[in-house]
C-alpha cells in the first residue's frame, strides 16, 4: 500500500474519514516538486492529530502512514533495547540517525514524538490533523461538566472519538474494572481526588459511552443480520441439487432429465436410487425407477435389477 490511515481500536468513527488517505496524494505531489529541496519521497509518518498532554505532540492513535521498510528497521535501531543506538547526551548532529528514542509516557505515541521531533514545527501543515480526528475522550471527562463548550463549540467537525483512557466501555459493560486503576494514577498529576473521582464515575455511563453502546448494538444486529443472510444464501445452494432430483418423480420416461455425459447421469442415479429407499421403496423397483427416470434402462433389457445394485456397489 502507498499510504494507510491507522486507527486504534478504542476509536470511533463517527463520520467519514476515507479522504484522509488523499494526504498521501498530496505528499506525493509535494516529493515530485522538491518542496524539501531534495525531491525524496516522504516515508513513515504522513499526518497526525494532537495529543491533550502536550500539544505541541502528536498522539498515535490515528495516523496517516506511508509504509516503509527503512523507517521500520531505523526505529528498531533506536529502541533503548538496542545495544547499538546512543544516548542523546553521547551522539552528536552524525549520530541523530541512532539517538535512542525514549517514551516520555511509556507507551508508542512518546516513542513516536521522540522518532519524529519536528511534527508540529517541521512538517507540513497537512501532517497536523485538527483535533476532531482524534478527540481523546479524557478531554471530555475533564471539561464536558463545568464547561461543555470546549467539546462541542471549541473542537470541529469531531469524525473519531478516542477512547484512549481506562476503563474501556467493553470493559465497563464486562463488568471488568481491572484497568481503571491505570486512569487513577494518569490523573493524580493534574486533578484533585474529588475530580479523579467524577470522572471515574462519569466514565462509566457518560454521553461518550452511551454512543459507543449504540455503535456497538448496531455492529451486533448488522452482524447478525448478514450471517442471517449467508445462512440462507447457503441453504439455499444445498437445496436445490434436491429440488431439481425430485422433480422427475412426476414425470414419465419421454420427460426424463437429459444426460450428455453417462458418467454423470451415473452419478446422478445413484442419488436418486438413494432417495427412493429412503422414501420406502424396494430395491428392485427403486432401482428399476432410478435408471428409467436418467433414460439407462434402453441398456437394460435382459438385465437383472438386483444385478444392477451389486454392480452399483462393487459386489459383483
Amino acid at each position: 500500500y502507498d499510504t494507510i490511515l491507522y486507527i486504534d481500536a478504542d476509536c470511533l468513527v463517527v463520520k467519514g474519514v476515507g479522504h484522509l488517505l488523499e494526504i498521501g496524494e498530496l505528499s506525493n505531489l509535494r516529493d515530485k516538486e522538491g518542496v524539501e529541496g531534495n525531491g525524496e519521497t516522504t516515508k513513515g509518518l504522513l499526518a497526525a492529530a494532537p495529543d491533550i498532554f502536550p500539544p505541541d505532540k502528536f498522539n498515535a492513535g490515528v495516523m496517516v502512514l506511508r509504509p516503509s521498510k527503512s523507517v521500520f528497521e531505523e526505529m528498531l535501531s533506536r529502541l533503548p533495547s538496542n545495544n547499538n543506538s546512543v544516548s542523546e547526551k553521547d551522539g552528536d548532529d552524525d549520530d541523530s540517525a541512532n539517538i535512542t528514542c525514549k517514551s516520555y509516557d511509556g507507551g508508542d505515541t512518546g516513542f513516536l514524538n521522540s522518532f519524529y521531533p519536528n511534527w508540529y514545527s517541521g512538517m507540513p501543515s497537512y501532517s497536523r490533523l485538527p483535533f476532531g480526528y482524534n478527540a481523546q475522550r479524557f478531554m471530555h471527562h475533564c471539561t464536558y461538566e463545568k464547561q461543555p463548550k470546549y467539546w462541542d463549540d471549541a473542537i470541529d467537525d469531531i469524525r473519531i472519538i478516542h477512547f484512549s483512557s481506562s476503563p474501556k466501555p467493553w470493559e465497563n459493560k464486562a463488568g471488568n474494572s481491572s484497568s481503571s486503576g491505570e486512569t487513577k494514577e494518569q490523573q493524580q498529576s493534574y486533578l484533585n481526588e474529588n475530580d479523579a473521582s467524577g470522572i471515574q464515575t462519569v466514565s462509566a455511563s457518560g454521553k461518550l459511552e452511551r454512543m459507543w453502546q449504540t455503535a456497538y448494538e448496531k455492529s451486533q444486529q448488522y452482524y447478525i443480520k448478514e450471517m442471517r443472510k449467508r445462512s440462507s444464501a447457503k441453504g439455499s445452494r444445498q437445496t436445490t441439487p434436491t429440488v431439481a432430483r425430485a422433480a422427475p418423480r412426476h414425470t414419465t420416461r419421454s420427460t426424463a432429465p437429459p444426460s450428455k455425459k453417462p458418467r454423470n447421469a451415473h452419478s446422478m442415479m445413484h442419488m436418486r436410487y438413494k432417495e427412493l429407499r429412503k422414501s420406502g421403496m424396494a430395491t428392485k423397483e427403486a432401482m428399476k425407477t432410478a435408471r428409467a427416470e436418467y433414460g439407462l434402462d434402453k441398456a437394460d433389457e435382459g438385465m437383472d435389477p438386483s444385478r444392477a445394485v451389486g454392480q452399483m456397489f462393487g459386489l459383483m
